[in-house]
């Protein structure tokens, strides 16, 4: 009996010394694994907090691009208007130029 327990004990060793050194290299290979998941969910938030932030600036900058349209459009409205009361002014103005001609011409020849 001793015979046949002693080769046993060493091979129960033994398999469980292969079975430690597979678990720890199995254990090392998924820690790895779950560093490299962590370092790409960082560099990720990382990505996406700067990008937020570029957003945050784009809408900034879109906010005062459109304020700055709104007042273009306001004075190139306001020229229009500008434009058509000079026009009628200007109208007016050949009007009165035509009555003080033909006043005069009558003036002159009664």
């Amino acid at each position: 009996m001793k015979q046949i327990s002693l080769p046993v004990a060493v091979g129960v060793a033994i398999l469980c010394f292969v079975l430690a050194i597979y678990a720890s290299v199995n254990s090392a290979n998924v820690n790895s694994a779950l560093d490299k998941e962590r370092y790409k969910r960082i560099t990720v938030e990382q990505q996406l907090q700067k990008t937020l932030r570029q957003v945050k600036t784009l809408e900034g900058e879109l906010g005062a691009a459109k304020s700055k349209m709104a007042s273009i459009e306001k004075i190139l409205s306001d020229g229009r208007e500008l434009a058509k009361e000079l026009e009628a002014a200007k109208q007016e103005k050949a009007a009165l130029q035509q009555q003080l001609t033909e006043t005069q011409d009558r003036a002159e020849n009664p």
